[in-house]
C-alpha cells in the first residue's frame, strides 16, 4: 500500500510540474524600436518603446514608456494572459498631458506568442496605443522583442 501511495504521489508531482511548464511566463523586458525614417530636414524619426511586465498580487502588471522624436509616453497597465495571448490594459498615464485619450480598462495592445522557425516571437495587435508612424508598422507584425526574461 505504501508503494502505491509513493508511486501515486510521485506521478502527481510530475503532472503538476508538466502543467507549470506548459504555461510560459510573460514576465520580462520587451523593446520595440520604431524607425520612421527622417524628416525633410534630415532629422531621424526614431522612437523606442519599452514594455516591462511582472507578476503582481492580482495578476500581471505592466509599464510602457516611449521616448524619441517628438514623443514621450509613460503608462501604468495591467495585463491578462489567455493562452498564447497577453492583453495589456490601461490604468493611468504618468503625465496626463501625454495621454493617448483612452480610459482605464481600455485595451492598449496585445501580444500573441508564436514560434517562427523555432524562435519565440511576439506579434503585436495594436489597440488604443499605436506606433507614432503607424503606416510603417501595421498590426499583426512582430514589434516588441523580449530582451530579458524574468520570473
Amino acid at each position: 500500500m505504501k508503494t502505491i501511495f509513493k508511486y501515486g504521489l510521485a506521478l502527481g508531482m510530475l503532472s503538476t510540474t508538466s502543467i507549470a511548464h506548459a504555461a510560459p511566463s510573460w514576465s520580462g523586458h520587451y523593446e520595440y524600436g520604431e524607425d520612421g525614417g527622417s524628416t525633410a530636414g534630415g532629422t531621424s524619426i526614431f522612437i523606442t518603446h519599452e514594455l516591462h511586465i511582472w507578476k503582481g498580487k492580482n495578476g500581471f502588471e505592466a509599464h510602457i514608456e516611449a521616448n524619441g522624436y517628438q514623443t514621450y509616453k509613460d503608462y501604468t497597465c495591467t495585463a491578462k494572459a489567455n493562452g498564447n495571448t497577453l492583453n495589456i490594459y490601461f490604468v493611468k498615464a504618468i503625465m496626463p498631458e501625454m495621454y493617448f485619450g483612452g480610459k482605464r480598462g481600455d485595451l492598449v495592445f496585445k501580444l500573441e506568442r508564436k514560434m517562427v522557425k523555432g524562435k519565440e516571437v511576439f506579434v503585436t495587435v495594436w489597440g488604443k496605443y499605436e506606433p507614432v508612424t503607424k503606416e510603417v508598422y501595421p498590426a499583426r507584425e512582430v514589434a516588441f522583442i523580449r530582451k530579458t526574461k524574468s520570473r
